[in-house]
C-alpha cells in the first residue's frame, strides 16, 4: 500500500492541529513498523510539508515515512503521484484538496480529505464541501457531531443516505500517553491545581479560569492557574498579556508537547473551556484535543457542554461547568480523594480508546478494506 499525507504546515508549533496531524502519522509508522518484514516492505508512507520538518523534532520519530518539504503543495504531491502511482493521497485541508482536484481530476479516486472545519451559514464553503464529497472518495470529520452536522446538510441538499454513509468517515482526534514508568515518577502537586493547555482564544474564557481560581484561593491560597501555550489569537493578544500577568496565574509560555503532558499530570485537574457563540458553533479540533489530552492521562477535566463533548462524556458528566462558581464546585468534590479517584478511572476509561496505537486499528483497517476493493493494478 502505498500513501501520501500532506498538510499545508507554515511551521512547527506544539497546538492542535499540528500535534494531531504528526501523532495520527507516527500510530501509521508504528503500524508499519509492527507488521512482518515482507509486508513492510510493500508500503511506502510518503509525507508532505510546507515546512522542513526534521525527522525527530518534538519527539516525534519515525522509522517509515519519508518527509518531502515545498512551498508547492499541489505540484509536489503530483510530482510524486507520477513517480509512485499511491492508491491513496490523505489531504488535510479544504482547499488544497480543491487545488489538487483541480490540478488532476483523475486523483479523485484516491484522494482521502480531512476537512477539519466548514460553516453552515457561508454558502461558497459549503459548495465547496458538497463538492468535494462528490469528487472524493472518502471524506473525514475528526468528531461524530461534526461529521453528522455535515451529513445532515448533505442529505437536505440532495445526496443519497447511502452515499453519505459510505464516504464520510469519522477519523478521531489521536493522543500519546507517557510509558507506566515515567508517570510514576511524575509527581503531583499538593494541594490540586489548574492547568489549561493550548492556544489562547477569546472564547476560551480565561478571564473566567482566572476568576474560578481567586474564588478557590480565598481558601486555599496554594492553589495557581497553570496556563501553557503555544499562541495566543492574534487579536486578543493585548487583552490576553495583562491577564496572564494575574498573581494567581503561573504563566509557561510555550512548552513542548511532552512538557505540556508533564504539567497536566503535576496539576491534577484540566480546565478546558469554551463559550462559542457564533452561528455555526464549531466544536473545533484544537479545543476536542484539550480534552482528549488530559482523558488519556487520566486527570478529570472541567469542560463545558459541547455536542462534542457529550458525544465523548455523556450528558451526565458530573464536570460540566456554566461560570467560575460552577468551578469552584468542582474543584471541592475533586479534593475529595474518593471522588478524585473515581472520575481519574472514568475518564482514563474514556481516553483509552483514543490513545494513538489503539485508535489506529480502525483507520488502518478502513484503508485495507479500501485497497482491497480497488481494481488490480501493479503496486
Amino acid at each position: 500500500m502505498k500513501v501520501c499525507f500532506a498538510f499545508p504546515m507554515n511551521e512547527y508549533m506544539p497546538k492542535g492541529d499540528v500535534l494531531q496531524f504528526l501523532t495520527l502519522l507516527k500510530a501509521i509508522d508504528r503500524k508499519v513498523n509492527k507488521l512482518p518484514a515482507e509486508q513492510r516492505n510493500e508500503h511506502i508512507i510518503d509525507c508532505v510539508f510546507s515546512y522542513p520538518f526534521v525527522n525527530g523534532q518534538d519527539g516525534f520519530m519515525f522509522n517509515h515515512v519519508n518527509f518531502y518539504h515545498t512551498n508547492h503543495l499541489t505540484e509536489m504531491i503530483t510530482q510524486l503521484d507520477r513517480k509512485r502511482d499511491y492508491d491513496f493521497i490523505f489531504v488535510r485541508g479544504r482547499k488544497e484538496s480543491l487545488d489538487l482536484l483541480k490540478a488532476d481530476p483523475d486523483v479523485k479516486t484516491k484522494l482521502l480529505v480531512l476537512s477539519i472545519h466548514y460553516n453552515t451559514q457561508d454558502k461558497q464553503e459549503m459548495n465547496e464541501m458538497l463538492y468535494l464529497l462528490e469528487h472524493v472518495r472518502l471524506l473525514f470529520f475528526q468528531s461524530a457531531p461534526w461529521a453528522h452536522r455535515f451529513k445532515t446538510y448533505a442529505q437536505y441538499n440532495g445526496a443519497a443516505h447511502h452515499h453519505l454513509n459510505q464516504k464520510i468517515q469519522v477519523l478521531p482526534q489521536y493522543v500519546e500517553i507517557f510509558s507506566k514508568e515515567k508517570t510514576s515518577k511524575i509527581k503531583r502537586l499538593r494541594p490540586l491545581q489548574l492547568a489549561q493547555i493550548g492556544v489562547i482564544r477569546t472564547r476560551y474564557v480565561l478571564p473566567m479560569a482566572i476568576r474560578a481560581t481567586e474564588l478557590i484561593r480565598t481558601k486555599i491560597p496554594q492553589v495557581f492557574l497553570h496556563v501553557a501555550y503555544p499562541a495566543i489569537e492574534a487579536n486578543y493578544k493585548e487583552t490576553a498579556l495583562p491577564l496572564l500577568q494575574s498573581p494567581v496565574v503561573k504563566d509557561y509560555g510555550q512548552l513542548s508537547l511532552w512538557q505540556s503532558k508533564e504539567l497536566i499530570l503535576t496539576a491534577g485537574i484540566g480546565l478546558a473551556l469554551i463559550f462559542d457563540d457564533t452561528v455555526n458553533k464549531n466544536p473545533t479540533y484544537s479545543y476536542q484535543s484539550r480534552v482528549l489530552e488530559c482523558l488519556s492521562l487520566g486527570v478529570p477535566v472541567i469542560t463545558t457542554k459541547t455536542a462534542a463533548n457529550i458525544h465523548l462524556l455523556g450528558k451526565q458528566y458530573p464536570l460540566y461547568i456554566r461560570n467560575e462558581h460552577d468551578i469552584l464546585h468542582c474543584y471541592r468534590r475533586l479534593s475529595s480523594p474518593r471522588f478524585y479517584q473515581k472520575m481519574s478511572d472514568t475518564v482514563r476509561k474514556i481516553g483509552k480508546q483514543f490513545i494513538y496505537d489503539i485508535a489506529i486499528e480502525k483507520f488502518w483497517s478502513l484503508l485495507v478494506k479500501e485497497f482491497n476493493s480497488q481494481p488490480e493494478k501493479t503496486h
